[in-house]
């Protein structure tokens, strides 16, 4: 996934309205599913996986445990990312995990040397 790019300022104030929305509604996946998503794209890979976890505990969908298993990959924990996508999702059945799943597995989400 290519990094965004853009001043540090805007990142910030970005980075502050995601946190708004999730304060302002605490129970919707989406806010903290799409404040994960944002995390991640800047490399805040701990608070990007509390920010998936957040989402998928308040029932988010698909997008939220690919997005959970792509930073536990980058964060060294390849086995813990199959193994969520595995144990939430049927193999085969959804051509968006399956298509994860073997980005994963081809090493394209793990960690730079």
């Amino acid at each position: 996934m290519a990094k965004p790019t853009g001043s540090t300022a805007n990142n910030d104030e970005i980075l502050a309205l995601y946190h708004e929305a999730t304060r302002l509604d605490p129970q919707n996946p989406e806010a903290f599913e799409s404040l994960a998503w944002f995390l991640d794209c800047h490399d805040l890979l701990d608070e990007a996986e509390r920010a998936f976890r957040n989402s998928i505990s308040l029932g988010a969908g698909v997008g939220a445990y690919i997005g959970l298993a792509r930073v536990l990959a980058q964060m060294g924990k390849k086995a813990e990312a199959i193994e969520l996508l595995e144990t939430n999702y049927a193999t085969g059945l959804d051509p968006e995990v399956e298509k994860a799943k073997t980005e994963l597995l081809s090493g394209e989400w793990d960690p730079p040397e």
